[in-house]
């Protein structure tokens, strides 16, 4: 699942490629880690559907995520050619956002988001939901 080809790590590396200078620096490099989980468990179900006919990247802005993050989210290699937010599934963008943390993480014995990311990992029904994502990407 987590193959130097496979699509967490490819989205990783689109990230940390995008990845603006601030978020390198800031909470001794896990800025991204944090904003990962804020943004995996923020997504309201109201909230989320109120911009369902959004455009996606526009959508994700709305939803506070970092512009050079939906930038990320928003192109056809990641979730395929969608064009509105309702074609995202929200459990599928909450799935991806915390699967693609601890693959972002500079330091996961120290990073801040480690209790919840061994909490998701150990989950039971978590392989398959990272692979009904990827059923459906690109």
């Amino acid at each position: 699942m987590f193959a130097p080809d496979g699509f967490y790590t490819q989205l990783a590396d689109r990230m940390l490629a995008a990845l603006p200078w601030r978020y390198r620096v800031r909470r001794k490099g896990h800025a991204l880690c944090t904003r990962l989980r804020e943004l995996a468990t923020g997504l309201h179900p109201a909230a989320y559907a109120k911009l369902a006919q959004h455009p996606v990247r526009d959508g994700l802005l709305r939803l506070r995520f970092p512009p050079f993050l939906a930038d990320v989210l928003d192109s056809g290699a990641v979730f395929g050619p969608k064009q509105i937010l309702g074609a995202l599934n929200r459990d599928h963008l909450t799935t991806t956002l915390t699967a693609v943390t601890p693959l972002v993480c500079p330091d996961l014995e120290h990073c801040p988001t480690r209790g919840e990311m061994l909490t998701t990992y150990a989950s039971p029904v978590l392989a398959d939901r990272l692979h009904a994502v990827t059923a459906g990407a690109g």
